[in-house]
């Protein structure tokens, strides 16, 4: 449903939200002090790799993942100068300790609650002895689907949270937190306009 829902709007979801949000680059910024310069970060849920981009400017090795065909296919002529694979955030194809750092930005709200602990324990295995992790999660109801907004007639599963069952799956994934706040989004596809933040390590 996801994958179907993404694929047939990637090229009007490129032309709204390649560029990063004012309210996100803050909050990146904030994230990106805590990597050695110049690190590897992988993006989680990278649809057409603007954020890559970002990461790119600043001077780190950026990829990305997508479970999106039509997404990846983009990214790959947009920013040409970094890797991007058709991936499950749930079965990651990547060796051990791989990354600095992962980014996942408005995307673990299409993982499922039962597949979430699956999910942030492939990421917690991927990333190095001290690595972090970044995520954006809307506020809202868990485990719900909706009509998306650009095509109407696409369904689009959502698994929204209250700050703290986010933090409760971070956690219970064995990663300690550093920062967890809330803040206010301009409103993407008719979601909620507060976004909890979390910077978490591995250990």
């Amino acid at each position: 449903m996801v994958t179907e829902a993404y694929d047939s709007q990637a090229e009007e979801y490129t032309r709204l939200y390649f560029n990063q949000t004012e309210e996100d680059i803050p909050n990146i910024d904030h994230f990106i002090s805590y990597l050695v310069p110049g690190g590897s970060i992988l993006d989680a849920g990278c649809s057409s790799g603007g954020l890559v981009n970002y990461l790119n400017g600043k001077g780190f090795k950026a990829s990305g993942i997508d479970i999106s065909p039509k997404m990846i296919s983009i990214a790959k002529q947009k920013v040409s100068q970094s890797d991007f694979w058709v991936m499950d955030m749930a079965k990651l194809d990547f060796e051990d300790e791989s990354f600095d750092g992962i980014m996942a930005m408005h995307s673990l709200i299409h993982i499922s609650s039962e597949e979430m602990p699956m999910v942030l324990t492939e990421f917690k295995r991927v990333l190095k002895s001290e690595g972090k992790i970044l995520i954006l999660a809307e506020e809202g109801e868990a485990d719900k689907i909706i009509s998306e907004s650009i095509n109407c007639n696409s369904k689009m599963f959502l698994n929204l949270f209250t700050q703290e069952r986010l933090v409760n799956f971070v956690e219970q994934a064995g990663f300690e937190i550093l920062e967890q706040y809330i803040t206010t989004l301009i409103n993407i596809n008719d979601l909620p306009g507060r976004g909890i933040y979390i910077i978490a390590r591995k250990p």
